[in-house]
């Protein structure tokens, strides 16, 4: 992932994350409540107190009908209008009692509705709230939508091809750092064949070694028959007595498929573990449900 990526990811996560609050501010006499377009804030709280009216204006037409209030048959009042509700509490409500308010707005404009949080509190009451809200059309979240899945997806195919090229980058710069100096070999060795009980077919091994530097089988596959593509992800490889050869993460410049040959190198982790004798390579993919063990690899 580039550093450009990397910062556009991040600057992503700011912008969603901050969108979701809600300020408030007040004014003598007025309270003034914001609220921003996205939700997950916590709910702007009002005040009020039984038989003090509390009026609450809203800067864009609510729907009468779509008024949803906890406890509205306890009020002395309920007064809706278009543009504001009038609400008197009752002497029935408790001191610290909070109440859902919540109005669903006119048009298609996002966001469709908005609630806040009523607080019995007798101290603190509040008799006039204006709340505004920044709308936002549902076009323009559909279009950051579609413009954030392009930017995820394009992400996406960068991660891929940065594994690839790590990938076959490690095959390549360990085989070309090699040929051609000092005490490099690549010798082709003889195994046996798994038979048919595999759904892997090893079409040649070869031992890649560099004196006292690095030592590593490599392993050509080919899927026998149409299926899903098979890429290494554990090795073991075992001595004639049965005893571990300890070896590294398998390494693969791309996925075993159906009659496309891949290569599969398995570094030692000991340069020097390999000696004459047969060995046995076993492989498998994530989870082990596609394994393929050679056997009978004659090391000269």
């Amino acid at each position: 992932m580039s550093r450009w990526s990397f910062f556009l990811v991040l600057a992503w996560g700011l912008l969603l994350s901050g969108a979701a609050g809600a300020a408030d501010f007040e004014t003598p006499g007025v309270r003034r409540i914001e609220l921003g377009a996205d939700g997950g804030a916590p709910l702007p709280e009002i005040h009020i107190a039984p038989g003090l009216a509390t009026v609450v204006f809203f800067d864009a037409r609510i729907e009468p009908e779509h008024v949803v209030l906890d406890g509205r048959e306890r009020f002395q009042r309920v007064g809706i209008s278009e543009d504001h509700l009038a609400l008197v509490p009752s002497a029935t409500f408790r001191e610290e009692e909070r109440l859902r308010l919540e109005v669903r707005f006119h048009g298609g404009a996002v966001p469709e509705r908005a609630a806040v949080m009523l607080v019995v509190d007798a101290d603190r009451v509040e008799r006039q709230v204006e709340v505004y809200r920044h709308p936002r059309t549902a076009e323009s979240y559909r279009q950051e939508v579609a413009e954030l899945k392009v930017v995820l997806s394009r992400l996406q195919r960068e991660v891929e091809e940065l594994r690839a090229t790590r990938a076959s980058d490690g095959i390549g710069a360990v085989v070309a750092s090699l040929r051609g100096t000092d005490g490099f070999a690549d010798t082709n060795v003889s195994y046996q064949d798994p038979g048919s009980g595999f759904q892997l077919q090893p079409k040649g091994l070869r031992i890649i070694h560099m004196a006292q530097s690095w030592t590593g089988l490599k392993l050509k596959l080919v899927l026998r028959q149409p299926g899903e593509d098979w890429t290494a992800a554990e090795a073991e490889l075992l001595d004639e007595q049965g005893l571990s050869v300890k070896v590294r993460p398998p390494v693969q410049q791309m996925p075993v498929r159906f009659d496309q040959q891949a290569d599969v190198v398995v570094p030692l982790d000991d340069p020097n573990a390999l000696r004459k004798g047969r060995y046995t390579l076993k492989l498998s993919d994530a989870g082990g449900r596609r394994p393929v063990v050679i056997q009978g690899i004659e090391v000269p």
